[in-house]
Formats: C-alpha cells, sequence, structure tokens
C-alpha cells in the first residue's frame, strides 16, 4: 500500500513579510508616540494648572483676609558682607504665609518640572508687588490690590525651575542667620530665592517681551527682557526660548484666575511710572503699563509684571 508522505512546506514568514511587518510598526511608532507625548504634557499642564487654581484661590483668600493687601514674603532684606550695599529680596518666603490655605506641599510642585531632586516650589511670586517702604528702606510693604488698574493682566505668579535648595513649603524657615534658600520671586527679568549664589532659580516661561525672540542668547542682556545670560557671570535666567508647557507656560493673574500665555506675550520689568507707560518706560527696565504697548511693535501685552 502507498502512504504518501509528502510533508507540506513551512508555514513560517519570509524574510520580506518579517521586514513589512517591522516596517509597519516602526510607521505606527513614529506616528502614536508624538501623540502619546503630547497628550501627557497636556496632562501634566492641567495639572501644573490645576496647581496654581489651588495657589491662587489660597492667596486670593489670604488677601481677603488681609484688608486686599498682596503678599510681601518674609520681609527680609539686609547688607551683603562687604557692608557696600543692600540686597533686596522682595516676596521671597511667600509659600509659608499661604500654607496654611492650601496644606499641601505637592500644589507647590509642576509635574514637569525638570529640576533633579524635586524641587520645593515651582512657582516664583511678582516680586513688584511688595514696595519698598518709603519711611524704612530696609522693609518692604504690602501692594494693595485697591490700586491696581488692572489685576486681570497683573502677574501674580509664575513657573521657574531649579529651586532645588529650597524647603518644602510646610517647614519653609527664611533667616539671614541661616542663609536659607526660600520660595522664589522675580518681576520676569529674573527669579531670586534670598541666597543668589547657589541653586538660583530659572524662568520656565521662554523668552518674555517683545524682544525675546531675538535677545534671548545673547550674553550682554538688555534692559526689560528674560533673557537668557547676564554679562557679569554667565548665569542663566531663563529656560530657554519658550515655556515649559507646549511652547509656553502657566500664570496667575491678580484677580486669581490661571492663564496659559507665550513668554513673548508678557512683560516683564521693574514696575512702571504710569499705567500708559511703553515697555521699558522712561527709566528703562520696566515693564508695560496696564494700557501700555510694547516698545517698538505698539503691540498690547496679554499680561504684565506693572500693577499700574
Amino acid at each position: 500500500m502507498y502512504t504518501h508522505n509528502n510533508r507540506r512546506g513551512s508555514t513560517g514568514f519570509t524574510l520580506i513579510e518579517l521586514l513589512v511587518v517591522i516596517a509597519i510598526i516602526a510607521i505606527l511608532a513614529a506616528i502614536l508616540f508624538p501623540v502619546f507625548a503630547t497628550a501627557r504634557d497636556k496632562a501634566r499642564q492641567s495639572a501644573c494648572a490645576s496647581n496654581c487654581k489651588q495657589l491662587a484661590l489660597a492667596t486670593m483668600s489670604y488677601i481677603q483676609d488681609y484688608d486686599e493687601l498682596c503678599l510681601v514674603g518674609s520681609n527680609y532684606n539686609w547688607a551683603t558682607e562687604s557692608g557696600s550695599h543692600i540686597n533686596w529680596f522682595p516676596g521671597v518666603g511667600w509659600a509659608r504665609i499661604i500654607y496654611p490655605y492650601v496644606k499641601s506641599d505637592a500644589a507647590f510642585v509642576c509635574p514637569s518640572d525638570p529640576t533633579q531632586g524635586r524641587p520645593a516650589v515651582s512657582y516664583a511670586y511678582n516680586g513688584n508687588l511688595p514696595m519698598v517702604d518709603n519711611g524704612n528702606p530696609a522693609k518692604f510693604i504690602p501692594y494693595s490690590t485697591a490700586k491696581m488698574t488692572a489685576p486681570t493682566m497683573t502677574v501674580m505668579f509664575f513657573e521657574c525651575f531649579n529651586n532645588y535648595y529650597g524647603q518644602i513649603p510646610s517647614k519653609e524657615l527664611c533667616s539671614q542667620a541661616a542663609n536659607d534658600h526660600c520660595s522664589p520671586a522675580g518681576n520676569g527679568r529674573g527669579v531670586y530665592n534670598q541666597s543668589q549664589s547657589n541653586g538660583n532659580p530659572i524662568c520656565e516661561t521662554g523668552y518674555m517681551g517683545h524682544l525675546g525672540s531675538n535677545i534671548g542668547a545673547s550674553t550682554s542682556g538688555a534692559a526689560g527682557t528674560c533673557y537668557d545670560q547676564v554679562a557679569s557671570g554667565g548665569a542663566k535666567k531663563v529656560n530657554g526660548p519658550v515655556g515649559l508647557h507646549g511652547g509656553g507656560s502657566n500664570f496667575i493673574m491678580c484677580d486669581g484666575h490661571v492663564k496659559w500665555l507665550s513668554g513673548m506675550m508678557v512683560s516683564p520689568g521693574n514696575t512702571a511710572a504710569t499705567s500708559k507707560d511703553p515697555e521699558f518706560g522712561p527709566s528703562g527696565g520696566t515693564a508695560c503699563g496696564t494700557e501700555g504697548t510694547f516698545t517698538g511693535n505698539g503691540d498690547k501685552p496679554a499680561a504684565t509684571f506693572s500693577p499700574i
């Protein structure tokens, strides 16, 4: 009896078929991975905005409890070791003041903050809101929200990183003797956390001001813009051309609302003399007044660090 003993050919994939499958997978990965990354970044941006909202609500509660007066910070202000001049640190140490209204250290940290070791605070306070007391230059007094011409476009908090020398808000202590690194503040032309010798915070907003796009890499700097480096020591003041969240960052305004903005839509610098002053102002280094415009292009900023 004849037995058919012919075996069927192998059913495995050929090399060409495997290469085709691998190519398809690579194409799908190239398409989907950026989508997943964008979705992840959006989720972090939303979490950051939620943190900002908590800080905004806490700060507005504090302001209501203290007769519409803004935060001052730790109010420390002392001579340098050389004794030749005064170091100004308006607004630093604000986190411990509003912590009782927040009751969560996690709310002070942005999930996208790249600082290694997890920073204590990812947000900086507008250093223009504490004002120097004319009667006592070694003291700061709070700015009244009733005097603001446009709190809806006046920056109260903005994003920063590299504040890893700080302390968690619930245990924050700021004192000259301890040379503490406190929750930071600044006027958008830089950020400080009380001790500027180590671990300087850096703006996470992208370059700010109407010249931000072409001045950002300058080592000489210019009045009124948040530039990349300063001439004296090359210390970075801003992360780069664009912000942390999709080219921008979250800002908290003085009316308590949270807004995502590109850095070049925000005017950094000192308080303007009048609400109609343009960026740089008569004396240079100032932010736009709330009714002012960017010098050069005449555009009105979406937000300004000037409360006037």
